[in-house]
């Protein structure tokens, strides 16, 4: 359970300061890492490499390395490295443009410093000879070679090797690996990509032998036998001591086939026990030191930070086909449970957690005190020897096979009070339950409590006998605020309704002379008779001139949004519809939410922290108040209140929107074309706009006068007797041109489509690249950095879940099997920016 309240506490952390980390965080990626090797008839290797690397934020990147070990290479020479053609040079100042190699732990480092970079790509050409690196198979050579290593913290996007073989050879004589393609007799392509953080990637090719380096070759490393660790006694003398702590005395016999092996681990799951202490290791009467350094004689204790496991390792001579006997002892407080009758001992002596077997095992318990051997019950594997010792034997326990023992005596023995693991055992249940329900309580309660608040602060209610429909605007109210008004809301097709408005009664005129380009004019400059709304509309978006065109209109409008919001919610409030601003309603809860959210988050994680080892289930308690804290921000957008005279308006306008909406069932649309022009701005602001226009385009409805669209391009014929070009036609008598009185249905493509898209998507679309124009590169994926090694081992426990391992000397091998192919495998080793 604490595990699990640390990853919550983790995870939550992350959460609230994820958003603080700076865009400027450092990172490295290398966009291309290429190499080109060259075997020549003597052995040698010419390694070429390019790196192609993007560096990212401060402070500034100013050198890199390279690090190969010498396992599998004789030596390396003829080191060099370039960038952009400009050779580096040898040094050890470390100035810019130069590079040093260095002597590591049976490995070469290069490293290499360049001017200081950030926020910019470079590509460097590295150059080095491997010598001894070739090896004599059976039927050939071998070359095996780690182009990208696992020690490194960044990310390889995509790679390509291309190796070229001493000699031609026939196709099917040249095996490579499955990542491998031969091209010719004489080349091999590997490719590969995305490797993330210490992902390696090993090529290999083989082909016949050639006589000219044949005396340069390594003979291929015997394979090693596998080491098998058994344990031949895992016995254990165990004392319970009146004051309720347990002294346990483990023997262990090992005998190892193979190796070598260093090092030993028992890990103990601190489950059914209050605490483990006292710990020390001894081999034939020696006592083992404490100490961090791993060296032989020596043991370290480890607790995990969740403070659920403690690790036993102990560290000793490389052993090889060979036997040791190891002596453990340790101290346990809080193993003994307690009730009104008995006392209980129940431990795993041998755990499942293990990949060895144990060939006898024999554990004796002695009791804190004497007892009539009827009153002690033994389990299974066990004989009570007299009245205060029992004796559990097993023999042939397999690999990842658990073993308890497990015995009861009288109570009254111990002068100790229970533990406190079974204390919140028992008194778990009541603390779940009792949190359980607080968890329901509250969201009932917080549930009654905001139905309750928006009863009181956020209902609408209407006044009167609303019809079903109505055909005109209720009480003359204005397109943009009629919209507004039914979704409490002044959003961009309400304003986009009246700047139609606007034009259908003669203060603007649309013109796209152009397709795709309308500009807007001002046609009035009175504006009496318009409201407060209206005229901001029109100072603001004509302020610069008398005509704008998209990309002013889009920057005047995003400059006005708010302020004409702002005019349109107070026009509201002060025509009595609303109670208070409706936008600032929504930002009141809305802020409340956020800040009850943050506030129990973090200050309820905190407290659940403390309480959950005794009771789980109090989670419900904090997730139910976080439910209710982010409440406010859920339901903002419904808090607005409109007065009794907001809300049967509003209902009015539903009403008249239903109308607008299914016109054809209410009327003969072929007899309302006068309502389209008049009512297509109610349209906008309802978002009817799209069927409107296509319902009064299908029974010829005229275009408005207002709205001026493209002219269409007319190709002449020319005569080719007279070569003169024919007359244009024209409307007889004058008065209005063809366009102007053609039907809708045939507008539509031009001037209705322009309006349809202005109406529906103009502004939208416009928003949408301008955020696309302000937006940042989203962060790349970050990958771990380090490295490390893993050991041959196996794993052993405690009480309950625990483990124990054994590890080879060989620290730099991952298994018996591994160690041989990566004694055969060059290059590897690391790499590094700084």
């Amino acid at each position: 359970m604490k595990r699990f309240v640390f990853l919550l506490l983790a995870i939550f952390c992350a959460f609230i300061l994820a958003p603080t980390v700076s865009a400027q965080a450092r990172s490295v990626l290398v966009e291309r890492r290429d190499g080109d090797i060259t075997i020549f008839p003597n052995g040698d290797v010419r390694v070429v490499e390019t790196w192609q690397v993007k560096f990212s934020g401060t402070p500034a990147f100013t050198n890199a390395s390279r690090t190969l070990p010498l396992g599998a290479v004789r030596e390396f020479v003829e080191w060099g490295v370039s960038e952009g053609g400009q050779e580096y040079k040898s040094a050890t100042d470390r100035a810019p443009r130069t590079f040093t190699v260095t002597d590591e732990a049976n490995a070469k480092k290069l490293t290499w410093y360049f001017p200081e970079t950030t926020n910019a790509t470079r590509t460097f050409v590295l150059r080095y000879t491997a010598r001894g690196i070739l090896r004599a198979s059976a039927t050939g050579e071998q070359f095996n070679w780690t182009f990208i290593e696992a020690g490194r913290g960044y990310t390889i996007n995509a790679s390509r090797v291309v190796v070229h073989l001493p000699k031609t050879f026939a196709a099917n004589e040249i095996k490579t690996s499955a990542n491998g393609q031969v091209m010719d007799g004489q080349t091999v392509e590997y490719t590969g990509g995305a490797f993330v953080a210490n992902a390696s990637w090993t090529i290999n090719v083989e082909y016949p032998r050639t006589t000219a380096n044949l005396a340069t070759l390594v003979p291929p490393t015997p394979t090693r036998e596998p080491t098998v660790v058994t344990l031949l006694r895992r016995d254990a003398d165990i004392s319970i001591r009146a004051d309720g702590e347990t002294q346990f005395v483990e023997t262990w016999q090992m005998q190892v086939k193979g190796g070598p092996i260093n090092k030993a681990s028992r890990a103990f799951a601190l489950a059914r026990v209050d605490d483990l202490t006292q710990m020390r290791v001894s081999e034939a009467n020696v006592e083992y030191a404490e100490q961090q350094t791993g060296v032989a004689q020596t043991y370290s204790v480890q607790r995990a930070a969740s403070g659920t496991l403690i690790t036993l390792t102990w560290y000793f001579q490389p052993t090889t086909n060979a036997t040791r006997t190891f002596t453990l002892r340790y101290t346990a407080r809080g193993a003994i449970r307690q009730t009104a009758n008995v006392d209980e001992f129940y431990w795993t002596f041998v755990e499942a957690d293990r990949d060895y077997a144990i060939t006898n095992a024999r554990v004796l318990v002695h009791l804190p005190a004497s007892f009539e051997t009827s009153r002690i019950t033994p389990f299974e594997n066990a004989r009570v020897m007299d009245g205060k010792t029992i004796e559990f034997t097993r023999a042939n326990i397999a690999a990842n096979d658990a073993w308890s023992v497990r015995a009861q005596f009288p109570h009254g023995a111990l002068n100790a009070s229970a533990p406190k693991w079974q204390v919140i055992e028992e008194q778990q249940p009541i603390y779940n339950l009792i949190a359980l329900v607080a968890a329901i309580l509250v969201l009932l309660g917080g549930a009654l409590g905001f139905y309750v608040l928006w009863f009181l602060r956020g209902r609408d209610r209407a006044r009167g006998i609303i019809a079903e429909f109505y055909t005109t605007p209720p009480d003359n109210i204005p397109p943009g605020m009629a919209g507004a008004l039914i979704d409490e809301r002044v959003d961009q097709q309400d304003l986009v309704a009246t700047l139609v408005d606007l034009a259908r009664r003669g203060f603007v005129r649309i013109s796209e002379l152009t397709a795709g380009a309308p500009s807007y004019n001002r046609v009035s400059a009175d504006t009496s008779g318009l409201r407060v709304y209206e005229k901001t509309l029109l100072e603001k978006i004509f302020k610069p001139g008398d005509q704008v065109y998209v990309p002013g209109l889009r920057y005047e409008f995003n400059r006005a949004r708010a302020a004409l919001q702002e005019v349109v919610y107070f026009e509201m409030v002060g025509a009595g519809w609303f109670t208070a601003h409706p936008g600032r309603t929504r930002a009141t809860f809305a802020t409340i939410g956020c800040a009850a959210t943050l506030l129990i988050g973090v200050c309820g994680f905190f407290a659940y922290a403390f309480v959950a080892e005794y009771a789980p289930l109090a989670i419900c308690v904090w997730l139910a108040l976080l439910t209710l804290a982010f409440a406010p921000l859920v339901t903002s957008p419904f808090m607005p209140k409109r007065t009794a005279q907001g809300a049967t308006l509003a209902a009015k306008v539903r009403a008249f929107k239903r109308y607008l909406e299914r016109i054809e069932k209410y009327t003969k649309v072929e007899e309302a074309k006068d309502q389209f022009e008049k009512y297509l701005p109610y349209a906008i602001a309802f978002g009817l706009e799209k069927s409107w226009v296509q319902k009064f385009a299908a029974v010829d409805t005229p275009a408005p006068e207002w709205y001026e669209p493209p002219m269409p391009v007319v190709i002449p014929a020319f005569d080719s007797a007279r070569d003169e070009l024919p007359a244009r036609s024209s409307s007889a008598g004058g008065g209005k041109s063809a366009s102007r009185e053609s039907p809708l249905d045939s507008a539509t493509r031009g001037a209705f489509g322009g309006l349809n898209a202005m109406s529906a998507g103009l502004f939208m679309m416009l928003d949408t690249t301008a955020s696309a124009f302000s937006g940042s590169e989203p962060p790349r994926e970050s990958a771990p950095s380090g490295g490390g090694s893993s050991s041959f081992g196996f794993d052993s426990g405690s009480s309950s879940d625990s483990s124990s391992s054994w590890s080879s000397s060989d620290s730099s091998s991952s298994s018996s099997d591994s160690s041989s192919s990566s004694s055969d495998t060059g290059g590897g080793g690391s790499s590094d920016f700084g």
